[in-house]
This record gives structure tokens, C-alpha cells and sequence, in this order.
């Protein structure tokens, strides 16, 4: 019988509550409310002696890692050190708010930290290793596919929970202790664990098994489960693992990493029969070690998965999995850039003059409190300042900003077809422009029939203005592709002007009839366009060229080459394939 959602989340939980280290934490899915909140709630009424600390992404490295105590310093005359935020989780948890805003080299120092279980401070002229083991709570409240926690975080944490769609009266029933004490359960659970010995092979097989036929082959991922596994046996006050321990571990750390479908459940075969038992003085203490050992085959593990996720349930895991994987593989990020005024903060620099910035008064101050005795010796003695500066000290803010997309549409609108590219081309323009706000996005489009372009669509964020202009947009008649092209290409570099990144789409079956000067001559206005198209190679402004034929068309792929674009033939595509061509 299934559980609920609800009652899944908080096994996790307390799972987590018994071995914080060993499970590394939990990737909390969902934007802020009373369910999440109520599972955190949960979690630190198991635990409630264990240090809870809360993480922004906008905390400087210093709060995060530890570095120089200024007001300390400046009283004593010389440097004192002062922790940071993760050596004061050592033994608890840490709470990541908005995981989703963090950024790489923040993650990175988190990550390490975990891994290495303490932080190592090089900064302000201090050098420190903190020992340090804390549990993560990576609460990300991202809303498109491209806004999740960073994925070197994710593969760190042992759960996987998704607070949307989790119904109230399924989580209070979950949460509901009644008369038992759940600190004291969870402290008895944590003294069981540890006088647990090795895990025996068989047990290891069989999770190893069941992750590698979920497509699993990271072998952190087998030692959480393993880690999973022996806390849920000591919940159940079980001196050794059993079956069910291994098909809660799979079920709650496996499944939510599955990149690949189990084959299909099968009829276990007729056991072989046994080898006649061997004299008492010839068996190894290994072998009868394991013979005392459960034996689970994985099949058993993956039956488990297969009933708590229904095939469709397992299918959507699958893909989110696989496409988050391929985004981490590719890099994908948000393009930025380093400013000096507003954004997301990083970590100060020493700037000599500041040319417009903004004086980080902190790390400046940091900087100088180290030497101040040294300054007032001298001719500098007299001096009634409270604080010597000196130039090298100073410290100037840098911000992190995002760099908006520009996508330039240049839609071919001649022709007995220009009616469905046009159709296509309006609905993948409001498909674009409704992820602006996340992703800073514009779009702007580009018609050329008769003898000229047209910008009928300046680029903007706006949608409502974009459906008004699209509105009475009109087809028909000859190609100008070299026009086209060319106002295409300069709409897109006016954009790159603006520091924004642009790219360019052109929905075309590549058969130009009219040439740069306005003549009707189809082998000038093809020669015309391709060497338009070199413009566009020169650039190196990333393009993409639609084949809008209903078959597709070596014009059209010549015109690819020329430009060094992706083709991508789409005939019968409507506007929504169209954007995913895209990217929106």
C-alpha cells in the first residue's frame, strides 16, 4: 500500500533527524508556506538540541566561511579570528534559503565544506581549519526548469521532497506525534546506530543492483541509501537491516534520482538447489558471516519503487532527471556580468580608486585593523583619527548581474505560406516573452515580403505591447531574404550594444526572389542573401534557420552554412515546438 506524499516527506525527515552527517540533508522543493514550514517544524522538534543555522545567498564569504573580527581586532591591537556560519552549524543543520539564487562559487564552498567536513579560511591574513558536520536544507522555491538548486549541491543530499500539491490534512495527520515523545525516539534511535557494524555484502549488492537497473551510477547515491537503510533500522529498534529498511532507502533516495525505467517485474526463478554443507573447520568467517546475513535480491528493492510510483509518476522523475542532467552537462547558466553598482553582491576587491563604485567599508576596515599598531608608531602617534587608512586598504563593492536574452525573429511573410509562419511566429514570440521577467528575456520581430523588412516587432519584455503590434501584421507576395537578413542583423547588434546577449531566427524555406537593390532576379537575390548571411557568420551572433517548407529545402540549409546557424527543418510544427526549438 502506498503512502501519502506527506507521510513520505516526513520518513525522510526523520530519517535525517537520526543521521544528519551521514544523509548529508535534503532538497525541499516548493515555494515558502505552511507546508514547508510545518516539515522544518518537524524536523527541529526531532532534533532540538542541534545548532539550526540559516543561509542567504546574498551572505558575504566572511559570515559564510570566517575571517577577521574587525571591532576585536581594532581593540586588542592585533588580528583575532572569528567563525562563520557553517562552523557554527558543527553537529546541526543549515537552512538554504532561496537554494535556487546561489551562486556557483557559493555552492562550490558549501560543497566543499561538506565534503571535507570543515571549513579551511585563507583570508585577511588569517589562515584556520574548522572542523565542521552539518545536515543541508536546500529550500528552493524555483518556479521555471532553469531556476533550481545547483545540481553540485543536489547530488550531496540524500532526499529529494516536493512540498507542491502536498495536502494539509495528509501532512497534520503525519506531524501528529500524539502522546510519544519524538526527540526522545530519535536520541534512542541515534545510540542504536551507533554500535551498528559493516553493512553485509549481500545487503550492498542488492542496492547496488537496484540502482544500476534505475539507471543510477554514482556511488554516493548507494551509500545514501545504504546510510538511509541503517536508520531506519535503528528507528525500528532492529539490531540489522531488513527487507523493509532496504525498500524504504529505495524508495525515498533511489527513485528520486532514476534516469532510466526498471525492466518490466518478473517470476523469481526455482532456487537452484544447495551445495551440501561444508565440514565446521573449512568455512571461511566471512562466508558465515553472510550466510547469517538476509538475502534480498534487488528485484524485491525495485517491486517497492514500482509501487510507491506509479509507471506515469516514475516517468515524470525520469525526465526531470534527464533533462537537469543535460542542462549541468551543457553548462547552462545565466550569462552575467561584474558591476560595480547593483546586483547580487560578491565578495569585495582592493580597488586604488573606486571610478565610479562603492566603498565596502567592512573589508576595508578588515583590512587596516591588523596594522594599526604599527601605524601609530612614529610621527603617526599624534594622530587623533580612531583609524589609520591607508590607500591599499581600500575596498570597493562588486555585484553580480544577470545579462537579458535578445531573440530577433525575421519571419519570412511572402508567399501562399506566410499566414501559418506568421501564426508560428506570433504564438513562439509570446511564448518567449512570458519567461521575461525570470530570464530578463525580449523578443523582437522581423517580416520581410514585397520589396523590403520591416521591424515589426522592436524588441521588448512587454507582452501586451508585443500582441498589439503582432495584431495586424500582414502576408503575401515575393521574397526579400537579403533584406531581411540585414535588418535582422542590425536589430540583433543594436541589441549586443545594449549589453545584452543576442540570437537571431529566421523562418524561411531559403528561396529569396528579390535582390539587395530591389530587382526581381532570383539567382542575384539568392547570391544577395547568402553573402547577407556571411555578415551574419562574421558577427558570431548564434543563429538558427527554421525551414518552414513542408519538405525540407537545400536552400534553406545552404542558407545555414552560410551564416554558420543550426538548422532545424519544422514543418507541421505549431508555435509551442517552435519555442522549444528556442530554448523558452
Amino acid at each position: 500500500m502506498t503512502q501519502s506524499r506527506a507521510a513520505l516527506a516526513l520518513q525522510a525527515f526523520r530519517l535525517l533527524a537520526v543521521d544528519p552527517v551521514g544523509l548529508g540533508g535534503v532538497w525541499l522543493r516548493g515555494g515558502a508556506g505552511p507546508m514547508r514550514d510545518a516539515l522544518i517544524a518537524a524536523l527541529r522538534t526531532m532534533a532540538p538540541d542541534a545548532p539550526w543555522r540559516r543561509l542567504t545567498p546574498g551572505m558575504e564569504d566572511a559570515a559564510l566561511l570566517g575571517g577577521l573580527d574587525v571591532a576585536a581586532t581594532l581593540a586588542t591591537g592585533r588580528p583575532i579570528a572569528r567563525s562563520g556560519l557553517l562552523a557554527g552549524a558543527d553537529g546541526g543543520f543549515v537552512e538554504a534559503l532561496s537554494a535556487e539564487r546561489l551562486a556557483p562559487e557559493r555552492a562550490g564552498l558549501i560543497g566543499c565544506a561538506l565534503r571535507d567536513g570543515g571549513v579551511h579560511m585563507e583570508r585577511d591574513g588569517l589562515s584556520a581549519w574548522t572542523p565542521t558536520r552539518f545536515a543541508l536544507l536546500l529550500c528552493d522555491e524555483g518556479i521555471e526548469p532553469d531556476e533550481a538548486a545547483p545540481l553540485s549541491l543536489v547530488r550531496m543530499v540524500a532526499f529529494e521532497v516536493e512540498v507542491e500539491g502536498m495536502r494539509p490534512r495528509d501532512l497534520a495527520d503525519a506531524v501528529d506525534w500524539g502522546e510519544a515523545d519524538p526527540a526522545a525516539e530519535i536520541a534512542a534511535a541515534r545510540a542504536r546506530l551507533a554500535g551498528f557494524g559493516p553493512a553485509p555484502e549481500q545487503i550492498v549488492r542488492a542496492l547496488t543492483e537496484a540502482a544500476a537497473a534505475l539507471g543510477i551510477a554514482d556511488a554516493e547515491a548507494v551509500l545514501r541509501a545504504l546510510r538511509a537503510a541503517r536508520a531506519s533500522a535503528a528507528l525500528a529498534n532492529r539490531a540489522e537491516i531488513a527487507e523493509e529498511d532496504l525498500s524504504l532507502a529505495a524508495i525515498l533516495t533511489l527513485a528520486p534520482r532514476a534516469i532510466a525505467a526498471p525492466p518490466p517485474s518478473e517470476e523469481a526463478p526455482d532456487p537452484a538447489p544447495s551445495p551440501p554443507d561444508p565440514a565446521p573447520d573449512e568455512t571461511p568467517p566471512s562466508e558465515a558471516q553472510n550466510e547469517q546475513a538476509p538475502q534480498i535480491p534487488a528485484e524485491i528493492l525495485l517491486d517497492a519503487v514500482r509501487a510507491e510510483f506509479p509507471e506515469a509518476a516514475l516517468a515524470a522523475l525520469i525526465e526531470a532527471n534527464a533533462q537537469r542532467n543535460r542542462r549541468a552537462a551543457r553548462g547552462q547558466s545565466a550569462a552575467s556580468k561584474i558591476v560595480q553598482t547593483r546586483g547580487r553582491p560578491l565578495a569585495a576587491r582592493p580597488a586604488r580608486r573606486l571610478s565610479g563604485g562603492r566603498i565596502a567599508v567592512l573589508d576595508t576596515l578588515r583590512a587596516a585593523a591588523p596594522w594599526q599598531t604599527l601605524r601609530r608608531q612614529g610621527a603617526a602617534a599624534a594622530d587623533p583619527r580612531p583609524i589609520l587608512l591607508r590607500a591599499g586598504d581600500l575596498h570597493a563593492k562588486r555585484f553580480r548581474q544577470a545579462i537579458g536574452e535578445t531573440t530577433i525573429l525575421a519571419v519570412d511573410a511572402s508567399g501562399s505560406q506566410a499566414f501559418r509562419r506568421l501564426a508560428e511566429a506570433k504564438g513562439a514570440v509570446e511564448l518567449v516573452l512570458a519567461r521575461a521577467y525570470v530570464a530578463r528575456a525580449e523578443a523582437g520581430l522581423v517580416a520581410f515580403r514585397l520589396d523590403r523588412a520591416e521591424l515589426a516587432l522592436p524588441p521588448t519584455r512587454a507582452l501586451a505591447r508585443a500582441r498589439r503590434a503582432l495584431a495586424d501584421l500582414v502576408g503575401g507576395g515575393p521574397t526579400p531574404l537579403c533584406a531581411g537578413i540585414r535588418l535582422a542583423l542590425r536589430t540583433a547588434l543594436a541589441a549586443q550594444k545594449r549589453g545584452r546577449v543576442a540570437r537571431l531566427v529566421f523562418l524561411t524555406d531559403g528561396g529569396a526572389n528579390i535582390a539587395a537593390d530591389g530587382r526581381a532576379d532570383r539567382a542575384a537575390a539568392m547570391a544577395d542573401a547568402l553573402a547577407a548571411a556571411a555578415q551574419v557568420k562574421a558577427s558570431g551572433l548564434a543563429a538558427l534557420v527554421v525551414d518552414t517548407a513542408p519538405r525540407p529545402q537545400p536552400a534553406a540549409r545552404a542558407l545555414a552554412e552560410a551564416m554558420g546557424a543550426t538548422y532545424a527543418p519544422l514543418p507541421g510544427r505549431d508555435s509551442k515546438a517552435l519555442a522549444a526549438a528556442l530554448g523558452a
